[in-house]
């Protein structure tokens, strides 16, 4: 067990780090109100993460106007992901009003999150029956095969001033795509739950490529603008073959 470790931890090593580069425009009842662009980075394996680590960086600006208030929005977010850990940061500013959310998960599987504003700190541990996952692990291409229909999730949303989760049970949607993400989509689920309603399409690939989400009386419809290509990780070097045992007499 121990040789097939290290040889797929050599391996892993070779990988190079890799990126992928997405933007979405962001539209409520069809008008263009900004755009979310998000970077996937694939880190390659270190001895702490020895699979490697996905990082995920957000930055979001809009303007829209919500029941006759003008609304401005910008967001910035930076999170990481693999199999055993996971971590962010997000600053979010609404108007004159500006919120940071710091998280990380514990071994136990609970969220430790810490929200940070101009006139208090608090601090919110979520069990791990409470919080299944966070917001921002919709762009995570690990995450998306944890997810199946029929299965209940609770969702921590991290992009407003004060976090919130929503739960419900993952069903299978079948929406109106365009022709392009259609051809691309691999998996759509639908989230419903008292607090809003979250459509996701991601590729076969992990990609959120379509996205929109309801809540508060307000439909955001975020759609890819373009797709990008798969992630290069170089050349991996395979380990040297085994060219056969000796026996030597001692």
């Amino acid at each position: 067990m121990s040789m097939i470790y290290i040889l797929l931890s050599s391996t892993l090593c070779a990988w190079a780090e890799s990126s992928q580069n997405l933007t979405y425009d962001l539209s409520v009842n069809g008008v263009a109100v900004g755009e979310r662009r998000v970077d996937v980075t694939y880190l390659p394996s270190s001895k702490s993460n020895p699979l490697g680590m996905r990082r995920v960086e957000l930055w979001t600006t809009a303007n829209m106007n919500i029941q006759g208030q003008e609304v401005s929005y910008t967001q910035r977010g930076t999170a990481q992901f693999s199999d055993q850990r996971a971590s962010f940061v997000i600053s979010t500013k609404i108007n004159e009003q500006i919120t940071e959310i710091q998280g990380k998960k514990a071994k136990n599987g609970n969220w430790i999150v810490h929200q940070i504003s101009n006139t208090a700190l608090k601090k919110t541990e979520y069990r791990r029956g409470e919080v299944s996952a966070i917001s921002l692990e919709l762009f995570d291409p690990g995450q998306v095969d944890f997810w199946q229909p029929q299965d209940s999730y609770q969702l921590l949303v991290l992009e407003g001033l004060d976090p919130f989760i929503i739960q419900g049970v993952w069903s299978e949607e079948k929406g109106n795509l365009s022709a392009e993400i259609q051809s691309l989509a691999a998996k759509q689920l639908q989230g419903k739950s008292k607090e809003g309603v979250l459509n996701a399409v991601w590729s076969d690939a992990g990609m959120l490529i379509d996205w929109d989400v309801a809540i508060m009386g307000v439909e955001l419809n975020a759609n890819i603008r373009s797709v990008p290509p798969a992630p290069n990780f170089g050349e991996i070097v395979s380990p040297q073959k085994l060219t056969g045992i000796e026996e030597q007499e001692l």
